[in-house]
């Protein structure tokens, strides 16, 4: 439902005191986003989700149709139906709530996961329209800013709780235990589970990448060469697990040794916020930055546009 507007122009009529001069100011007034915002499920762009959004945490895609992308924010969850040109806000327990950690069970597109400030960790069995709550074992109000699964056990989930650590749920979210509370010290943007050996986790932080070979417990850096930068999201290369792509200020960092080593991939710009890879088609990769450009590469991540 629209704001009404007979208020807004009737207090402009008695400031301007020119009739031509009120109907100017009233039809300026009521047509900005803040008087006039997009109905729920309306199709909204780029600048209108981040109006909405202010700013953008993670991002998603669906097994079954490459076009259909999932966009967490500061304000919800938006849905694309069409590769990223236009959004819909998605109905539920997640609206107007703020999105940080998102992702879709690799074996059904219908089961979504997605955490937050304000909503613990919320799964969804019907492709996002009806979401329950999962916060069994975890804190009280628990924030959770990053979340990853297990690519061959996608029931294996873990999740970064800010000041509680990194906790693990091996039944898909029903119920969550402890196995790092050493992780609360460090602010950690992303997790990612290495697709061959699954004790071996990494996660993105302010400072750059740490890494775990016994599933979570401890934690140490990749001191020789760790990158400078921020690693808001991380994306693991199937195809050559020794591959890792980093979202980071100014573009996407990548690594061909696990880490020891890093360059900035040519021709992305602007600050990367979020990583994706299809489920199916291990070639195939997203990523979305602050301003809200979708970016995609075809060829396993050696060039995006």
């Amino acid at each position: 439902m629209q704001r009404p507007r007979i208020c807004f122009q009737f207090q402009i009529y008695k400031i301007a005191g020119n009739p031509a001069v009120a109907l100017l100011l009233a039809l300026v007034f009521v047509n900005l986003p803040f008087f006039n915002p997009p109905a729920s499920g309306s199709a909204m762009g780029r600048e209108e989700v981040l109006a909405r959004g202010h700013h953008l945490h993670s991002l998603a895609v669906l097994a079954g149709d490459p076009e259909i992308l999932l966009l967490g924010a500061h304000s919800g969850l938006f849905k694309s139906a069409d590769g990223g040109k236009t959004w819909e806000e998605a109905p539920g327990e997640v609206a107007n709530t703020d999105v940080m950690g998102l992702f879709v069970h690799q074996k059904s597109d219908q089961v979504i996961y997605a955490s937050g400030h304000d909503i613990g960790i919320m799964k969804s069995t019907d492709g996002g329209n009806t979401w329950t709550s999962l916060v069994k074992g975890l804190p009280e109000h628990p924030d959770v800013h990053a979340m990853t699964s297990n690519p061959n056990n996608p029931n294996e989930v873990y999740v970064w709780v800010v000041g509680a650590g990194l906790f693990k749920s091996s039944k898909g979210g029903e119920g969550w235990s402890l196995i790092s509370p050493g992780l609360a010290k460090i602010n950690v943007f992303s997790l990612a589970v290495h697709p061959e050996k699954p004790d071996t986790l990494y996660a993105g932080t302010q400072a750059g990448l740490l890494v775990t070979y016994n599933g979570g417990f401890t934690w140490k850096p990749i001191k020789e060469r760790s990158p400078e930068k921020p690693l808001f999201s991380l994306l693991i290369a199937t195809e050559n697990p020794k591959v890792i792509f980093g979202g980071t200020q100014g573009g996407i960092l990548k690594t061909s040794d696990e880490g020891l080593t890093w360059s900035l991939v040519g021709g992305v710009q602007g600050d990367v916020i979020a990583l994706a890879r299809h489920p199916v088609d291990p070639r195939k990769f997203y990523g979305v930055t602050a301003k809200g450009n979708i970016l995609k590469s075809e060829d396993g991540g050696n060039t995006w546009q």
